[in-house]
C-alpha cells in the first residue's frame, strides 16, 4: 500500500504518499463467488474506498476477509436485537449472550484489518495514502488564503 522512498540520512524509508483518485469512474475487481451478497458490498465498498491504494494480488484476501467478518458482525447483531445482550446460564445465572462475545472478537480482528487496509484516518496517515477529493479541498482552502 505504501511505496518506501529513502530517508535524508538513508538510515530509515517513509511512505510515499498514494493518491487515490475519486474523480474517476472505478469498477472494483470481481469478489470471491464465496461472499455473501452483503459481504460483495463491503468488498466493492473497500475497494471504491481504496482505488489505486490496494493491489488485487497482494490484497485481495485480506479485504474478501474484511468483508466476511463485516457481514458476520452484521449478523450477530441482528441475532442479538431478537434475542437480547443477555441470556440465562447453566446456573440460573445472568450471562452474555455467546453472540456479544462472538462480536468482541470480530471487532478485535476487524480493527486490525482497518488499520492494515487503512480504513481510518489515522491509518491512511500512517500508510501514506490521500484522496484527490482531500487534496482538492486543501487546494480550495489555500487558494481562498492567497
Amino acid at each position: 500500500m505504501t511505496r518506501p522512498s529513502a530517508h535524508p540520512t538513508g538510515n530509515r524509508t517513509s511512505p510515499t504518499p498514494i493518491e487515490v483518485n475519486h474523480l474517476t469512474e472505478f469498477t472494483p475487481p470481481s469478489p470471491p463467488t464465496t461472499l455473501s451478497t452483503r459481504a460483495t458490498e463491503v468488498w466493492e465498498s473497500v475497494w471504491d474506498a481504496g482505488r489505486d491504494a490496494y493491489n488485487v494480488r497482494t490484497d485481495g484476501q485480506v479485504i474478501a476477509r474484511y468483508a466476511e467478518m463485516t457481514a458476520r458482525r452484521e449478523s450477530l447483531l441482528r441475532t442479538l436485537d431478537e434475542e437480547g445482550w443477555t441470556t440465562v446460564g447453566s446456573s440460573g445465572q445472568i450471562v452474555a449472550h455467546p453472540a456479544a462475545r462472538l462480536i468482541a472478537e470480530v471487532d478485535s480482528k476487524l480493527q486490525s484489518l482497518e488499520d492494515r487496509l487503512g480504513l481510518n484516518p489515522e491509518a491512511r496517515i500512517r500508510l501514506g495514502i490521500a484522496t484527490v477529493e482531500q487534496k482538492s479541498r486543501l487546494q480550495e482552502f489555500l487558494d481562498r488564503q492567497a
